[in-house]
């Protein structure tokens, strides 16, 4: 009956030093993860965003808001995304259309 005990403690005790071992692996593993995500994120932030000769991220809606609109870069966005029905295709697959992203051109003149 000790014998039997005795592996059955001996067992438990080396599953349990194998378990832990398991987590310190996934810990670090976790610890490794977080640190290369922290890189990328430094890398994206350094990474200029493309740009696009049509759009003036100054462009500050002078006449709009001088026409009574606070906010025209938010309100035109607005009127967009809650006019759906100014997308010319047709959604598939039982989808939605909707505006994704939207930039104002603006034309001087």
């Amino acid at each position: 009956m000790k014998k039997l005990t005795l592996i059955i403690l001996t067992s438990l005790y080396i599953l349990s030093c194998t378990e832990i071992n398991r987590t310190e692996n996934l810990l670090a593993e976790v610890e490794n993860l977080k640190m290369k995500n922290d890189s990328l994120t430094k890398i994206l932030a350094k990474k200029k965003p493309k740009s696009n000769y049509w759009f003036d991220a100054e462009y500050d809606g002078e006449k709009l808001i001088d026409s009574g609109i606070p906010n025209p870069v938010e309100f035109i966005e607005q009127s967009l995304r809650e006019k759906t029905e100014l997308i010319p295709l047709k959604a598939v697959l039982g989808g939605t259309m909707h505006f994704g992203n939207i930039q104002l051109l603006v034309v001087n003149g």
